[in-house]
């Protein structure tokens, strides 16, 4: 296998990957500002938009921060008319958040500007340089994309990451299952 990297520079590919990880989500950080959301805002939305209806507590986890922290982070959602909570019907303790009609809205013109200052970079590469690009980032969506969320609308055969722009919506007949244990 010669094209694999030898085991020592997978350390050095990490790195990379890391730094250009962290330049790629700094670079959009003044386009995800014009959607008037904190970051934390937009990331809870962008999980209910695409993965709700959920439990709060199943919320919480996907987005690594306490459910007391995200029960706070969908109340101002919730006041912004982004997003709603009903009762779960399955387990009446319980409540499933989803996004309303505007949320998704806001999503989707927030993903759109995302996108679009994504392909601007995009088309300083050579057709080429676009390819492996693809390749690298299908590989990378295999390994990064969370199991067990949906993949995004109008993409059923390419991992999540690599969806087309398509307007933000439930997939068909996906439900959120319910969480052992879980009472939000």
């Amino acid at each position: 296998m010669e094209n694999q990297p030898h085991e020592t520079e997978i350390p050095k590919i990490a790195n990379g990957l890391h730094s250009i990880a962290i330049h790629l989500l700094r670079g959009l950080q003044d386009v995800d500002a014009r959607s008037g959301l904190s970051r934390a805002r937009l990331s809870a939305l962008s999980v209910i938009v695409f993965a709700g209806p959920l439990r709060v507590s199943r919320l919480a986890r996907i987005e690594g921060v306490k459910p007391p922290t995200m029960t706070l982070l969908i109340r101002g959602l919730e006041e912004e008319g982004l997003a709603r909570r009903e009762s779960d019907p399955t387990d009446a303790r319980a409540s499933l958040v989803s996004a309303t009609a505007e949320g998704q809205r806001v999503l989707r013109e927030s993903r759109a500007r995302r996108l679009e200052a994504i392909e601007e970079k995009l088309n300083s590469l050579s057709a080429p340089e676009r390819s492996t690009v693809a390749r690298a980032a299908s590989i990378l969506a295999r390994v990064y994309v969370p199991r067990g969320l949906p993949p995004l609308p109008g993409d059923s055969t390419s991992p999540a990451i690599l969806s087309t722009r398509k307007s933000p919506s439930q997939p068909e007949g996906f439900r959120e299952k319910p969480h052992e244990g879980s009472t939000q």
